[in-house]
């Protein structure tokens, strides 16, 4: 289903006739069922659509790169000098200063990235929060880069969030009755319905349990396979 669909079977289901207007047209059911997507991202590590290998181009001089919905990064690699390919240690914000205490981040002498911190980019206040380990966007890279290079991601990160009437993600596309119901989660715990809230959950808990035994049973069978 794409997200006009979803939206429809959120409001139906729900009754919550307000959070779309009478053309279908986005009213608040959105924010409620990207907020369930991201509770099933949270939930279900063991799907192999969360890891992600993400590359970003990095230009000469800069020292930010921009990544998406990342929840945590495992591993950095910058791609240089023609194929040369650096492995990225992370480090925290106040070891940067420890390790380069009279220096503002673009006036670090030019060498290649050896380090990576994360942090998140907040345009509307055009601010660069670093040093959380959860839920980040934008990684710090030093040295600044001296020529033009790919910075490598592999790391977990969110379902893309569903925007417009035709967008799908992967719960959408492969498990839209999941992803209702983990909306549905959402409107109950904005109303405070504990009770509610605990149905759902235990609901959801069956559902994903249940994908979770299939990608064992998956992995078993092709171990078998390769054995056999």
């Amino acid at each position: 289903m794409n997200l006009l669909e979803i939206r429809k079977n959120l409001v139906e289901k729900s009754g919550r006739y307000d959070l779309a207007d009478e053309d279908w047209n986005d009213t608040g059911a959105d924010f409620y069922i990207n907020a369930g997507s991201r509770f099933l991202d949270r939930v279900s590590d063991f799907l192999p659509m969360s890891k992600v290998r993400r590359v970003v181009n990095v230009d000469k001089g800069e020292f930010t790169a921009y990544i998406g919905d990342c929840r945590y990064v495992k591993d950095v690699y910058a791609y240089v000098s023609k194929f040369r390919i650096l492995p990225l240690k992370k480090i925290s914000y106040d070891q940067i200063f420890m390790r380069f205490p009279y220096a503002e981040i673009g006036d670090i002498p030019e060498n290649y990235p050896s380090l990576f911190c994360p942090g998140t980019f907040q345009s509307d206040s055009n601010s660069l929060f670093v040093g959380s380990d959860n839920d980040y966007d934008t990684l710090i890279i030093l040295p600044p880069v001296q020529e033009d290079v790919k910075i490598v991601v592999h790391g977990v990160f969110y379902s893309p969030k569903l925007l417009n009437s035709h967008d799908k993600n992967f719960w959408s596309h492969n498990y839209p009755n999941i992803l209702v119901m983990a909306a549905m989660r959402e409107l109950e715990v904005f109303h405070r319905n504990t009770q509610g809230l605990n149905d759902w959950e235990m609901a959801i808990t069956r559902e994903v349990q249940q994908l979770q035994m299939d990608r064992v049973s998956e992995e078993i069978h092709g171990i078998n396979q390769m054995e056999g």
